[in-house]
């Protein structure tokens, strides 16, 4: 799990380079980053990289996986950069906390449909969510232990947006629910 507004993986803050991208050559759920590999290719430092994906996210042959502040790359290095993403058919909860989020979500919203009509549900979802980000945002952030490497911060928006606006969305006739989410929001809001 990463904090929200944290760069993750030991990793500086984003800045876009120019480069060479080195892509996927498979679909498939980004399962994990071998940062020992990632580490031998390039932690000398010399050649800055941006990481243009996150744990869970959805690869395809062709897809940006790292960019590399270069004018030339060899094959045999891109293959060994590109061996360090293992792309897999389906994403964990350990791995990817978003896809952990929205499945959390979804449970609320499957309870809001009109076929099961559980506000109450709905409402113990939006206090785990509060609590799971919460959590989140008292973790302290990591020194950088890569500052050759440039990834994006998890940013709570993104966060709320999984987990939390689908509720909004589906409880939006339910008071109950609204009232819980507003407590949510506010509780955040002051962490």
């Amino acid at each position: 799990p990463v904090k929200p507004g944290v760069v993750p993986y030991g990793a500086v803050p984003w800045r876009a380079i120019d480069g060479i991208d080195v892509v996927a050559d498979a679909s498939g759920f980004l399962c994990q980053i071998d940062w020992g590999r990632l580490d031998d290719v390039l932690g000398d430092g010399k050649v800055p990289a941006a990481l243009l994906v996150q744990v869970g996210d959805h690869c395809h042959p062709g897809k940006a996986l790292l960019r590399l502040e270069t004018a030339a790359l060899d094959d045999a290095r891109a293959d060994r950069l590109r061996a360090a993403f293992t792309l897999g058919p389906r994403r964990t909860f350990d791995a990817a906390p978003r896809f952990g989020l929205t499945a959390i979500a979804e449970v609320g919203v499957r309870a809001l449909s009109p076929g099961i009509n559980d506000p109450g549900t709905a409402v113990d979802v939006a206090a785990c969510l509060t609590h799971i980000l919460g959590e989140q945002s008292r973790r302290v952030p990591e020194e950088p232990t890569r500052p050759w490497l440039h990834a994006r911060a998890l940013s709570l928006e993104e966060l709320l947006q999984i987990s939390l606006e689908p509720l909004v969305r589906d409880g939006a006739a339910m008071l109950e629910v609204q009232l819980a989410l507003q407590e949510a929001y506010v509780a955040l809001a002051a962490m």
